[in-house]
């Protein structure tokens, strides 16, 4: 008999009885062999079963635990899924709002060639940023990015302008004119596009609605496009008006004169005019007729100006007549103006170089002409005023009276702000008994006359004192015959014309204290003001007397040693000092070694002294009027790069600190450098690879004067000039620090003047806009920028103006660039 070897049972049945030999393995049914396993643990341990269920216990549950993870990170997974699309749906729909945003906009838009630009909003929650470039006749790329919970979605689409009749039609209703008591009105039709249109009818409506005001009659160029008759009853405001013949608009009209005639007098209501046009589209327009002559005329100054040796005559004002079918005739000019002498007169009106009235009147008088001055439609004359004497600088009010009575009112000004011309000197004040002396008063401006009118005066600690006299170069122009006056009012002196050469003004008190400070208040003619103060109180008798300069401080060739800090002494309190302090931004490493006063060294430390240090020297420095030069040696590192402070303690324990603002590299190793002094001229300074290129070479540029920063001459940019000059012919670094100080004179609120750079022959780009909405006037300021540079490329700057009158002006002095 042959023994097989066994077959294994199959999984889910049982071996035939029988069939089961020794050392036959049965491979039983899992749920068999854990009760075979549990049986035989119980038959062998009976008492561990509590063991086992625990084991048991922890293995399930470690595998619920496993597959809740599993489910729960899915979970989660699916959800963060869910939001990131929500997210990017959200801001998908933006971007879609943003193109539809657009497309809606651009509809009534008759010019799509001059749209670009960027706007922002928020919607949904979300932003939206709007972009339009490439633009067209008839096409734009409109770029939407929508943005919601940090997703970004952009959508770009091209538009295409919807080809309607209407957007080649336009209104004007510049000449709008009442006549015939008001009843009918002018509006000028033009067609810009490339086909011919079709006018159907009109809808009027107009506000207010005084009953029974209604149209009666509209014509095109003349022909009856409409008629309130038997078939066509009038129509009050908001009917459409249907022409029995539509009006065709062919192609390159331009301003065909639509009348409107009303039963009643239109003056002073709103009209809505729609135009009604055969391919569904339509144009309106709201506006108020014109009633008056004066409606028509305009006064044009822009360029006016202030002509001849002794600046009396204002020459070149336009009047111009708008209406294209009515004229206007002008019967007398009023003229007024302020700011200026008083006593000047007018003496001549002319038009267009006719003189139509002569005489001598005041400010504010009515001149009337010899015969009506007549312009046609369309047409201009030019009005030139003389007077006695400089009208310079004035503000100049012109009002034409016309034959139906209206008036139009035109103003030319020249003026100044008259206290920013005004410059105060109280360093070299002094009190002598019961006067406070030596104020220096100076007008600082090239060309305009200043006044003036009145002054108040404060004192602290005021001790009830009164203001008795004030003297201005030896003239008394308050008091004796004044009585003296309380302090911190208005005081009415004498109005003075304040000269570009100082003037010594004095001022006499009932009492007065050497340890008081002061504050004085000037009102102009034009109604400016200036404050200044002089304080002996708070800055103690020495302090108060003590001047310091730093605008000539230079650093030698080794970047150890700063030379020419000045100081000195105004009036005649005694100066003295034994004891400073040094200090220096950034610190760094930097020591000071030695102090040398007018060549003497009276402070020495070998090994350095600290920022900040106070030190004594060697022997007391008594100071004169003249000034006093301190040269500083450092070590261990460069001076150069710093802004370096000098503090003063002076013999009666107060102090005074001037600082010289040398960071960065404010020295003498300059690439280029032009301090104006040199040369008058375009070809001044040196370091540089061209001349200076002036816009307009004869507005005198190059000056000399009391506008200098330092020395004697600056640089002066009137108006809107340009000054350029090229550095280097191939830069060498990548950045480049220059300084230098600049003043506006006379700029006008929203002005300002720029410092400019290009690379190359590139575009011009502003590193600095100085201006006037933060600056003031008559003012110096030293600034210090980082002009960006290509390596290897010619590299230039600007300074360019940007004011609106010719007396007003930019002045630079002091410019440098650091290597």
């Amino acid at each position: 008999m042959i023994n097989h070897p066994p077959y294994p049972p199959q999984r889910g049945t049982s071996s035939p009885e029988g069939c089961t030999p020794t050392g036959l393995t049965l491979r039983l049914p899992f749920r068999e062999r854990v009760s075979a396993l549990y049986k035989k643990t119980v038959s062998l341990h009976h008492h561990g079963d509590r063991g086992f269920a625990m084991v048991a216990t922890i293995l399930i549950l470690s595998v619920v635990l496993a597959i809740s993870g599993i489910v729960i990170t899915l979970i989660r997974n699916n959800a963060q899924s869910i939001s990131g699309f929500s997210d990017y749906q959200t801001a998908s729909s933006i971007a879609s709002l943003g193109i539809e945003k657009a497309a809606n906009s651009l509809k009534s838009d008759a010019n799509w060639t001059d749209n670009s630009g960027r706007s922002q909003s928020s919607y949904l929650g979300g932003s939206l940023t709007l972009a339009l470039s490439d633009s067209s006749t008839n096409n734009i790329r409109a770029t939407a990015t929508g943005i919601y919970n940090h997703t970004k979605v952009v959508q770009i689409k091209t538009l295409t302008r919807p080809t309607t009749m209407a957007l080649s039609v336009t209104l004007n209703t510049s000449s709008s004119y009442l006549t015939n008591g008001g009843t009918t009105n002018q509006v000028a039709i033009s067609n810009t596009g490339t086909t011919s249109t079709t006018i159907t009818g009109i809808i009027l409506s107009w506000d207010p609605q005084t009953a029974p005001n209604t149209i009666t009659r509209i014509d095109i160029n003349g022909t009856e496009t409409w008629i309130a008759s038997p078939s066509n009853t009038p129509h009050t405001a908001g009917t459409i008006l249907t022409f029995e013949t539509p009006y065709t608009l062919t192609t390159g009209t331009s301003g065909l004169p639509m009348t409107l005639t009303f039963d009643q007098d239109m003056s002073g209501k709103i009209i809505s005019l729609v135009l009604q046009l055969d391919d569904g589209s339509s144009r309106s327009i709201t506006y108020t007729p014109n009633t008056t002559e004066a409606s028509f005329l305009t006064v044009d100054v822009s360029g006016a100006s202030i002509t001849g040796k002794k600046k009396k005559d204002i020459k070149d004002i336009i009047l111009t007549n708008t209406h294209d079918s009515e004229s206007l005739s002008i019967t007398q000019v009023q003229t007024t103006w302020i700011y200026n002498d008083p006593a000047e007169q007018i003496k001549r009106i002319k038009f267009d170089n006719s003189t139509e009235w002569s005489g001598n009147e005041e400010s504010g008088e009515t001149q009337t002409l010899k015969a009506a001055q007549t312009l046609s439609p369309g047409s201009s004359d030019t009005l030139d005023i003389q007077f006695s004497g400089d009208i310079s600088y004035s503000l100049v009010e012109i009002t034409f009276t016309l034959s139906d009575g209206s008036t139009k009112t035109g103003f030319v000004d020249f003026r100044i702000n008259q206290a920013e011309s005004l410059s105060v000197d109280t360093n070299s004040a002094s009190i002598n008994g019961n006067k406070l002396e030596n104020i220096v008063l100076q007008n600082t401006h090239d060309d305009a006359k200043i006044w003036v009118d009145s002054m108040s005066i404060s004192v602290s600690p005021n001790s009830a004192q009164t203001v008795e006299n004030i003297v201005l170069n030896s003239s008394s122009i308050f008091g004796p015959s004044n009585d003296p006056d309380d302090l911190d009012t208005d005081l009415a002196v004498t109005r003075t014309e304040i000269t570009p050469s100082e003037m010594t003004q004095d001022i006499t008190f009932s009492n007065l204290s050497a340890e008081q400070d002061f504050s004085i208040t000037y009102t102009m003619r034009d109604g400016s003001s200036k404050t200044v103060t002089r304080n002996f109180a708070s800055d103690g008798p020495a302090s108060g007397s003590l001047s310091g300069s730093t605008y000539n401080v230079i650093v030698n060739d080794n970047l150890d040693d700063v030379e020419n800090f000045a100081v000195s002494k105004n009036g005649s309190t005694p100066v003295s000092f034994q004891k400073m302090v040094v200090s220096w931004d950034p610190i760094g490493s930097l020591k000071l070694k030695e102090i040398d006063i007018d060549g003497t060294r009276l402070f020495s430390n070998s090994g350095g002294v600290s920022s900040g240090t106070e030190v004594t020297l060697s022997s007391e420095k008594s100071l004169t009027s003249a000034d006093t030069l301190i040269d500083l040696t450092f070590r261990n590192d460069s001076a150069a790069d710093r802004d370096i402070t000098l503090e003063f303690i002076l013999s009666d324990g107060s102090r005074k600190a001037f600082t010289a603002f040398l960071n960065p590299g404010n020295s003498t190793i300059w690439a280029a450098a032009d301090p104006f002094e040199t040369d008058q001229g375009v070809s001044g300074g040196s370091g540089f690879a061209s001349n200076w290129n002036i816009s307009d070479s004869s507005n005198n540029t190059f000056k000399s004067g009391n506008n200098s920063y330092s020395g004697d001459q600056h640089m002066r940019l009137r108006q809107q000039n340009t000054a350029s000059r090229t550095l280097t012919n191939a830069a060498t670094k990548s950045s480049q620090k220059v300084s230098y100080t600049i003043q506006l004179k006379s700029y006008d609120s929203g002005e300002s003047a720029y410092l400019e750079t290009r690379i190359g022959n590139g575009a011009w780009t502003t590193i600095r806009t100085i201006p006037r909405d933060t600056l003031s006037n008559n003012t110096f300021y030293k600034f210090t920028d980082t002009m960006p540079m290509t390596l290897g490329q010619k590299f230039d700057i600007r300074f360019r103006g940007n004011a609106s009158n010719s007396n007003e002006g930019v002045y630079i002095d002091d410019l440098y660039f650091a290597k």
